[in-house]
This record gives C-alpha cells, sequence and structure tokens, in this order.
C-alpha cells in the first residue's frame, strides 16, 4: 500500500516558491538590480537558499532523490509511449518489470527495491513525474486485424460501394450488422500518452457473448432481430 505523507503541525517548511520565482530573483540579482537579501525577502526565498542557488550549489531537488536520472527516466518514458503508440500499452506490472530487467541487465541493485523489482509507490511516483506526457485510462481490445485498416482502405471501400450501388432502388438496398454482448470486456487500465483519444491494445482474445444480428433497408424498414446464445438450449 503506498504511504501518504503528512506534513506536521510546526514542521519546517520546504519551498513555498515556484521555479519561475526562484529564477527572476537570480536574474535580478546576477542583474544587480536586487542585492541578495533584498532578493529574498521581495520573492519570499530563504536568504540562504538563494545564495546558494547563485553559487551553484546544492543544485539537488529537496526530500530524497530518485533512484534514475534524468536522462534515464526519459529512456523508460519514451519506451512507454512508443508501446502505447504500437496499440502495446503497458500496464504498472509491465512497467516494473521492465525496470527490473534492465537494472539486471546492467548489474545494478539498488536496495529501496524488492528483489530490483520497483514497487507500487516507485510507479505512482514515476506517472507523477511524467504527468504531462502520461495518464492511466481504461482501455478497449482490439483485434490485430481490426487495427490493421486504415483510413485509406475505408476510403476505398466506400467509394467502390457508392458506384456500386449506382441506379440501385433505396428498398433494395439492405445493411446487414451484428454486435456482441461479452460476459467479461476485459477492460484494464494500461498507460497511455497524455490526451490520447481512443486508448486501445491490440490482442486476440476470445471471450464469451450472445451476438445480435439485424437488418435495416436504406428507407428505414427494420426486420426482427435474431439473437445467438451459445447453447444448444435457451
Amino acid at each position: 500500500m503506498p504511504r501518504t505523507y503528512r506534513r506536521k503541525l510546526g514542521a519546517r517548511q520546504y519551498r513555498n516558491y515556484s521555479e519561475e520565482v526562484l529564477s527572476q530573483a537570480i536574474v535580478d540579482v546576477q542583474n544587480g538590480k536586487l542585492s541578495v537579501r533584498q532578493a529574498a525577502i521581495q520573492y519570499k526565498i530563504p536568504r540562504k537558499t538563494l545564495g546558494n542557488k547563485i553559487a551553484q550549489k546544492h543544485n539537488k531537488k529537496p526530500g530524497g532523490q530518485t533512484v534514475f536520472s534524468v536522462p534515464e527516466e526519459k529512456v523508460i518514458l519514451q519506451h512507454i509511449l512508443t508501446c502505447a503508440d504500437w496499440g502495446m500499452p503497458l500496464d504498472s506490472l509491465d512497467i516494473r518489470l521492465i525496470v527490473k530487467d534492465y537494472l539486471s541487465t546492467l548489474g545494478w541493485t539498488v536496495e529501496q527495491f524488492n528483489d530490483n523489482l520497483p514497487g507500487d509507490m516507485w510507479y505512482k511516483n514515476f506517472l507523477k513525474r511524467n504527468r504531462d506526457e502520461l495518464s492511466v485510462r481504461k482501455c478497449q481490445n482490439v483485434k490485430r486485424a481490426r487495427a490493421a485498416v486504415g483510413t485509406e482502405q475505408i476510403i476505398s471501400y466506400f467509394d467502390h460501394l457508392e458506384r456500386s450501388l449506382e441506379n440501385v432502388p433505396a428498398q433494395n438496398i439492405i445493411n446487414f450488422d451484428e454486435t456482441n454482448f461479452l460476459d467479461d470486456p476485459g477492460l484494464k487500465k494500461m498507460v497511455f500518452r497524455r490526451g490520447v483519444k481512443y486508448p486501445e491494445r491490440n490482442i486476440n482474445s476470445t471471450k464469451g457473448c450472445i451476438c445480435v444480428m439485424f437488418t435495416v433497408t436504406a428507407v428505414g424498414e427494420v426486420s426482427p432481430c435474431y439473437v445467438v446464445y451459445k447453447a444448444e438450449h435457451l
């Protein structure tokens, strides 16, 4: 279970300022507009902290440091985005196993991880650090054959259909289709690129379902639905 940090009453406060405010204070001091003391008072930044930043000291983030460096986390992020773009999104366990395999390849043992496998807390913090590019969504399972159909094939199909239906009476144009009611849709939370419109996973899977078939003519006449159950007896 991930830990939830709560600040104790009266505890020392850290970093009650944004990165933009700190950068502006440094620029004002370096340009001679303000002294370090004046900038500390005006921007409400501790004077010692401001002096250390100007002197390029203690540039690490406050608190515990991340296991991986920024470039290494960017590589992990790029792998996650690539898998999601290819229709094979990763879930929490997939990402953690990739990290474990990466550490094993380097021969690197991380004491914070149990058997070099990151925990749920590392996974949640990784998503939080990269929330501008990653989001967790429930995805729909799409078979590979259906996912392989692109925009060009669909446009070409309707172009041929329009020519083949020319001069055909509307009552003779019948559309037949079917839909399935799955007993287990298999929805699962996966990690996707933030802002993706259709979170889908390409996977070949079989589920028990009830098939409902129906026909509609171009003039709006609807035939009774035909229901197929997966059983010899209803």
